[in-house]
């Protein structure tokens, strides 16, 4: 990855001026340097502005650039003049060795929300052929839309961002906006802290920590979201597998039975596994098979006999009758006494429950005791306050008598409740479990009651029919073996139809949970501790050589946390200096540069420095730092530095290193040449200057000729106090007033921009600037020009 900044230009147009300047940069360590407030900010400042990047400021939509580019200008003979329009361009390459030029205005020529790129180097070789493409910035969609320029500037890069989480929980891209504050250190606020220009306002959750994960190729991130989608295939299997065992659970229903082996959490199941199904028969739980085969067997036997006639039976039916009666006030009764059961145990579940909560509540209070005394805490601290600690009930201050007390420390208490969570929750593991088994055997009492009842109703019935009838009873049973036994057949080929969708998310969950094994434990990968292993050596290193003297550099350590420097497990910004935090920052933006010398990284081999001498730091530790940059000469990695240092001390810190000193002794924004040659009679045929053409676009030229010509052809009546022109296609027009005339200008001028300018669906991709290109033009000759209409018409 790379992005080298080879050229920027500033240009600002008043009246009568065009002034600017031209930059040229080498690779390696580049100074900039001129006094304050000479204009060493506003080159840093439009090379952010330039590239869209001035959301990593604030969130504000103003142009973050000062007075000279956006409102007025001082002249060297100080005086001021007011700014018509101004833009910035900037000629950048990446690391495939493709250049562009991208231009943004700043002020008038258009919105400031439109880029220019055009293929080529065209400031350092303004000859190159080159094809342009506009894109927006600073608007919706400019991050992902095919036509934002950030979309563009990206996939130039190539980069590949990643879709990060933000407060509210939804995705987007991490932009590049908050990558940047990592290369590239601004003056007012920059030098505050470690990542002190974060753009928080995104709204992206961690938005630090991403960036740095992402400049780094931390592989933090991928893993954090293979857990997200392997979690999410989790859910999805589970909730899939769950509606299946919901499935199975009802077609069992039918012939009273239940799956065994078969909860809510998927598991493998083999290619000959089949699941084990009890069935409630005779008030007891039996295997499948066993109950199909009882009921066929009794099928058999039933329908090998005649149904016998009521006569024949009735003393028999009687005391079936007589026995079902029985053994269903037996059921009642066992049912009654189970049901009270369950609610017991239920009861005590949920006292089980507040009781372990009541333990992890302790638990932590007693920890957060623990932790208070390690810190040194000395005030008087209880974790009970008057209440048992287990029933939580107001106690008195003592149960037996003060000279026999032996309270237990807060680490012991930490033990008990240990033990003691582990307890309860054996019990309720236990409890559990034998209330699962008293639940079946609830459920096949109640079956087995409601089959009495079945039976009971059919005996009635036999005994009250007429003699010589058949035995509704037995005529029942045949029917009732019957349809249970062509309901388990059903069942069974049901059963075998889910038991193939069971296997699949078996497989899946399978290979899922392996997946999740497999992952690191915490979030780093080995590879990503090594890179930061390293990023910490580094680090040292580079605080060694600036002189950091706050701490023994060598106990400092990139934090696995939040990325950033940390002593004694503590945020380094406490412990310093304000001279050895700019030391600091200086060593973390070197070693993020450094390592991508080493490993693969993201980072675009570009350090920019806005003032980084601050807070009157050693000029020792300042020559460390130009020795440190200019070592990346030779690795295709550059080093802007912007210092208003003295030139008598500077060249001393930068002897024998290689670098590219880029100096101004005056405002480095300057004026460049007259925009027009200004008269004091009627208007006369002038000449813009060449430098003016040379900025303007195409379509913009073409206006700014065609309002020339129209000025050029101007006929002056004295007798009737007009002037006739030519306009754009050589039609004459006559003009009686100077709004006449500036309105019939501006014609001229739009017709000449709407000549040449590319269209886009049928609206022009530049809107047109027309009253600038007429005031520029009319501006030097506008009193003649009133005084010429104001008079009254010759005799």
């Amino acid at each position: 990855m790379r992005l080298k900044i080879c050229a920027v230009q500033l240009r600002v147009c008043t009246a009568e001026l065009i002034c600017g300047t031209d930059i040229t940069f080498n690779d390696g360590l580049v100074i900039v340097h001129a006094e304050n407030s000479h204009g060493k900010s506003t080159v840093m400042q439009s090379i952010i502005y330039g590239l869209g990047l001035e959301g990593m400021l604030s969130a504000s939509h103003d142009v973050p650039l000062p007075h000279v580019m956006t409102d007025s200008i001082d002249l060297p003979d100080g005086s001021k003049e007011n700014v018509l329009t101004s833009y910035v361009t900037i000629e950048i390459e990446n690391a495939k060795r493709e250049v562009v030029t991208v231009t943004r205005s700043v002020k008038g020529a258009g919105s400031n929300h439109l880029i220019k790129v055009a293929t080529g180097p065209l400031l350092t070789d303004p000859k190159c052929k080159a094809e342009y493409s506009d894109y927006y910035v600073r608007e919706r969609m400019a991050a992902t839309s095919e036509r934002g320029f950030h979309r563009w500037f990206v996939d130039f890069l190539g980069w590949t961002l990643p879709q990060v989480a933000r407060v509210d929980g939804t995705t987007c891209p991490l932009y590049v906006e908050c990558i940047f504050p990592l290369m590239l250190i601004e003056q007012k606020r920059g030098w505050s802290a470690i990542q002190a220009r974060m753009p928080y306002h995104f709204r992206i959750r961690e938005v630090a920590k991403r960036s740095f994960e992402f400049l780094l190729r931390l592989e933090v991130n991928d893993l954090a979201l293979l857990r997200q989608q392997l979690r999410e295939e989790s859910h999805v299997i589970r909730s899939e597998w769950a509606v299946v065992v919901e499935r199975i659970a009802n077609i069992l229903k039918a012939i009273n039975g239940v799956p065994q082996e078969l909860d809510h959490t998927p598991r493998l199941i083999g290619s000959e596994e089949t699941i084990p199904v009890l069935i409630a028969r005779g008030g007891k739980w039996l295997p499948f098979s066993e109950a199909l085969k009882l009921n066929q067997a009794d099928l058999q036997r039933l329908e090998q006999q005649e149904i016998p006639r009521v006569e024949k039976i009735s003393d028999e039916a009687e005391s079936a009758l007589r026995q079902a009666r029985d053994e269903l006030a037996q059921v009642d009764v066992a049912t009654n006494d189970l049901f009270r059961a369950v609610q017991q145990d239920d009861l005590q579940i949920s006292n089980l429950d507040d009781r372990l909560i009541s333990l992890e509540e302790d638990y932590r209070r007693n920890a957060d005791l623990i932790k208070l005394k390690k810190l040194g805490s000395t005030s008087h601290i209880s974790a009970a306050g008057g209440h048992c600690p287990t029933c939580h009930q107001p106690v008195t201050d003592s149960l037996i008598p003060l000279n026999q007390q032996t309270p237990m420390t807060a680490e012991q208490n930490i033990d008990f409740i240990k033990a003691q969570l582990e307890t309860f929750t054996l019990i309720k593991r236990t409890s559990a479990t034998a209330l699962n088994a008293k639940r079946r055997r609830l459920d096949s009492l109640r079956i087995r009651a409601t089959e009495l009842r079945s039976t009971i109703r059919a005996l009635q019935k036999t005994l009250v029919s007429d003699g010589r009838e058949p035995s509704v009873a037995a005529i029942e049973a045949r029917l009732l073996l019957r349809s249970n036994v062509a309901a388990f057949r059903q069942a069974a080929d049901d059963m075998e139809k889910e038991l193939p969708r069971l296997r699949e998310l078996g497989k899946r969950w399978d290979i899922v949970m392996t997946k999740i094994r497999s992952l690191p434990k915490g979030d780093l990968s080995t590879d990503d501790k090594a890179k930061l292993n390293r990023l910490t050596e580094i680090f040292i290193a580079h605080a060694k050589q600036f002189e950091l003297s706050s701490v023994d550099p060598r106990t400092l350590k990139i934090s696995e946390e939040n990325y950033r420097p940390e002593h004694e497990g503590f945020d380094l910004e406490f412990d310093l200096s304000a001279s050895d935090m700019i030391r600091t920052i200086w060593a973390y933006l070197h070693s993020l540069l450094e390592i991508a010398k080493e490993t693969k990284t993201n980072h675009l081999n570009l350090l920019i420095l806005d003032e980084p001498r601050q807070q009157e730091t050693a000029r020792t530790s300042f020559r460390q730092l130009f020795v440190r940059a200019a070592a990346n000469a030779g690795a295709n990695q550059q080093v802007i530095v912007a210092t208003s240092e003295e030139q008598a001390n500077l060249q001393p810190l930068l002897a024998t290193l290689p670098h590219q000193l880029i100096s101004f002794r005056e405002r480095i924004v300057k004026p460049l040449g007259l925009r027009a040659e200004v008269d004091q009679g009627p208007a006369e045929p002038y000449e813009i200057d060449e430098e003016a053409k040379e900025i303007e676009m195409p379509w913009e030229s073409e206006a700014h000729s065609a309002v020339k010509r129209a000025i050029d052809s101007f006929e002056w009546n004295a007798a009737e106090r007009t002037i006739r022109y030519r306009g754009f296609n050589g039609q004459v027009h006559t003009a009686t007033s100077y709004d006449d005339l500036y309105s019939g200008l501006c014609a001229v001028a739009l017709e000449g921009w709407f000549s040449l300018v590319p269209f886009d669906e049928g609206e022009p991709v530049f809107p047109s600037d027309k009253d600038s290109i007429v005031e520029r033009h009319l501006a030097p000759r506008a009193a003649d020009l009133h005084a010429f209409f104001d008079q009254p018409p010759a005799s």
